[in-house]
């Protein structure tokens, strides 16, 4: 179930490096939890997260930044503990990412496939 739908503006530009840049952290991985929005508790949840994304030919920080502002004002009307599929476009491409809140309000973002 879509319950947030939102076209992008095409700003976000294509990737010019095929790794996924994450620094610090214990598993390598930078994750701001000031929106209480996470992509994966790991290196191996955020690469999963991700690997569809680098495969399309995006950036992976500015499709994290572009869900991030889709999810921003949408974060009380998602159910907890039930996987919410959300379908946006960013650079003239589609794609779906499924949103998790956990029972701490910590909404997890742990697949983006693009159509």
């Amino acid at each position: 179930m879509d319950i947030i739908k939102q076209d992008m503006p095409n700003s976000i530009s294509k990737i010019e490096q095929q790794t996924i840049p994450r620094v610090n952290g214990p598993d390598g991985i930078v994750l701001s939890k000031s929106n209480s929005v996470i992509f994966g508790n790991n290196s191996n949840q955020n690469y999963h997260t991700f690997r569809h994304v680098v495969d399309a030919g995006l950036d992976p920080q500015n499709v994290e930044s572009a869900i991030r502002s889709n999810i921003a004002g949408n974060t009380s009307t998602l159910p907890s503990g039930v996987p919410v599929n959300v379908t946006m476009t960013i650079q003239n491409k589609v794609i779906t990412y499924t949103a998790f809140k956990l029972p701490s309000g910590t909404i997890n973002i742990g697949r983006i496939v693009i159509h």
